[in-house]
């Protein structure tokens, strides 16, 4: 096989299938733990956000850990797919575990709950950055990576689809005729846990390491980091990921609430979460299209600017308009499709960059520490959800004070719609362009040692 790498449609699938797995995990985290905590378990708000907040600290040392490890680790299967292999079974326990609901004290079951969303992040960590970084490995050319990454988040997104589209009817399901609510929750898990262990598994099988380089034999951390954290690319996607993150998980850490109290129906954000699936997976599709006629950075900046301009229009909307809600959530989840396509193939091209400057070669470094601003960015928003709602006096279960109502509608508007558009601006300093990589992708090309196809 040449340095290309042309890759076959299993082995596209295969490697998205690891990212449909994840969704089922993290997407499910995102939409329901928030309120699964406050209504069904018994933490207040503020307890939670609290927890959120402060058990990612771990993060900053155990996600460039696994990163450095991960890229120089040696085995008969490669580097990265040993650790999605070996760590999907206990990440799949401990996130069923997570909504385990224990009838304990109250101090009891708010420790039990920062043990197991604690531990469930850490294996997320141990299974996620080095899938992440496997893409980079499986093939040298920017195009076929391009593909590659949106199969993934095709795959990504269509996992977001099935969360969206059957977790409440399948908590009512497994809820029974008694109205079990925590039991509906538990079955659901298992069941979304079972199929995301399975995916991880297949994805291991279908996919293959080829692009090697050589490790070396001294654990140069503190070097390896200076390579990065002095890089203005790694700075500007770094800052991007805090922003983009922290507008989703503030806008879905509040959807839920703003369909059960400001719209007036839950289950509403049922097919609100579908259509917007469907719309997002349709930019994805587009994706390889816009691609090869505009600049990544400069396609960035537009479709960012489009999403945060469709947030900002959800202030507006009376709560009785919830066709107008699903006309502008399908626009905005459209051009926000191509995103984490462009971004992940911009964090493959900056390891590339990194190891065309240096030598070093950071593949799995790169995704670990754009991981710290990805959960510390999940983490700000989804704090700043709960901190916001117990400021404002919100009670479970309960009709809501006018102060409650505002903070959730602007959880879903404004506050998510400025992230977003941070996010994109800060892409404009981005300064490895198209006609940059293809000089990097030459030089290395005739540098590597290439693993022979088998």
């Amino acid at each position: 096989m040449s340095q290309q790498h042309k890759l076959s449609f299993l082995e596209k699938v295969g490697y998205g299938s690891g990212d449909f797995a994840a969704n089922l995990l993290f997407h499910t985290w995102n939409l329901f733990l928030l309120k699964f905590y406050v209504d069904v378990f018994g933490i207040s708000a503020t307890a939670a956000a609290t927890m959120f907040a402060v058990t990612r600290i771990l993060d900053i040392v155990t996600d460039p850990l696994v990163g450095i490890f991960a890229d120089r680790t040696q085995s008969k299967w490669g580097r990265y797919r040993p650790w999605v292999l070996m760590g999907s079974i206990p990440l799949g326990i401990t996130g069923y575990l997570m909504f385990i609901t224990p009838d304990w004290s109250s101090e009891s079951k708010l420790i039990y709950a920062w043990v197991s969303y604690s531990l469930a992040m850490l294996l997320y960590t141990v299974v996620q950055i080095p899938y992440s970084a496997l893409m980079g490995v499986m093939t040298s050319d920017c195009t076929e990576r391009t593909q590659l990454s949106s199969y993934r988040f095709f795959c990504s997104f269509s996992g977001q689809l099935v969360v969206g589209a059957v977790t409440l009817w399948l908590i009512g399901t497994f809820s029974g005729s008694e109205g079990n609510i925590a039991q509906g929750y538990q079955l659901t898990i298992g069941l979304f846990m079972v199929v995301a262990t399975c995916l991880y598994i297949f994805t291991f099988m279908t996919t293959k390491e080829r692009v090697s380089g050589a490790i070396s034999d001294k654990v140069d951390i503190a070097g390896n980091l200076k390579a990065l954290v002095t890089n203005i690319g790694w700075i500007v996607l770094f800052v991007s990921a805090l922003f983009n993150l922290m507008h989703v998980a503030v806008r879905n850490g509040a959807l839920l609430f703003y369909f059960d109290y400001y719209v007036g129906d839950q289950s509403k954000a049922a097919l609100f979460f579908t259509v917007g699936s469907l719309a997002f997976l349709a930019g994805i599709v587009c994706t390889n299209y816009v691609s090869k006629r505009f600049e990544k950075r400069n396609l960035l900046v537009c479709l960012t600017s489009c999403v945060a301009l469709g947030l900002f229009g959800f202030y507006f909307i009376p709560p009785d308009q919830y066709q107008t809600m699903l006309a502008v959530n399908v626009v905005s989840s459209f051009f926000a499709g191509p995103i984490p396509v462009l971004v992940y193939v911009l964090y493959a091209d900056l390891a590339d960059y990194t190891e065309w400057k240096t030598g070093r070669k950071v593949m799995a470094l790169i995704y670990s520490t754009m991981m710290i601003g990805i959960k510390a960015g999940l983490v700000i928003g989804g704090s700043l959800t709960g901190y916001m709602l117990g400021a404002a006096g919100y009670e479970a279960n309960q009709p809501q004070n006018n102060q409650a109502l505002e903070s959730i509608i602007l959880l879903v508007s404004i506050i998510p719609g400025t992230f977003a558009l941070l996010s994109g601006l800060i892409i404009i300093f981005y300064p490895y362009t198209h006609a940059v990589m293809e000089t990097v992708e030459e030089d290395l090309a005739k540098r590597r040692k290439t693993i022979p196809n088998s």
